[in-house]
């Protein structure tokens, strides 16, 4: 993946992390537990995806 995608990528991740950590603030006082376990799946798949783009970054660079 390009430098540039990896960017972007990162980027878009930033606002879905802002995004969720919003939602967690907002529901901090509901007593809706599907929300809140939405919320930790959500938080999990964002952290896999951090950790895939660190593994990403840490490859090998292409020559040039």
């Amino acid at each position: 993946m390009s430098d540039r995608c990896l960017h972007a990528l990162r980027n878009e991740l930033n606002v879905l992390a802002v995004g969720v950590l919003l939602l967690r603030r907002e529901l901090e006082y509901s007593d809706r537990r599907e929300l809140h376990e939405a919320l930790d799946r959500m938080e999990r798949a964002l952290g896999h995806c951090v950790d895939l783009l660190a593994v990403s970054d840490a490859g090998p660079r292409p020559a040039g």
